[in-house]
């Protein structure tokens, strides 16, 4: 990761950073499904294009998680900052493991 210098606007102060890795882009599939094997991994898709994930310990939880993401939004809270991000700002909600299900549905397209 590197830091760019900070920069001034005519009526504020920004500063990016920079970050470099191997092709330039971040990819959530970087982090695993799950640290362990009773762990799922909840992923939140913005509308500005970042991805928040944690991880929750059965498949009911999945469920009751994100039909309240949802409903109601996300909260994010990394201990130092605490966001709510309302409904409409999530495009998807996803869980990359197996949830068991008695009515699996298809896909297709034209």
């Amino acid at each position: 990761m590197k830091k760019k210098n900070s920069s001034k606007n005519s009526n504020s102060e920004t500063a990016s950073i920079e970050f470099e890795s191997m092709n330039s882009t971040f990819d959530s599939t970087m982090v695993p499904f799950a640290r362990s094997l009773t762990e799922f991994k909840i992923e939140i898709y913005l509308d500005d294009g970042r991805i928040f994930w944690y991880f929750v310990d059965s498949h009911d939880s999945v469920r009751e998680h994100t039909a309240a993401i949802v409903e109601h939004g996300y909260r994010h809270n990394d201990g130092k900052i605490f966001e709510h991000y309302p409904a409409h700002r999530i495009l998807k909600v996803k869980c990359r493991q197996p949830i068991p299900t008695k009515y699996p549905d298809n896909v297709g397209g034209t």
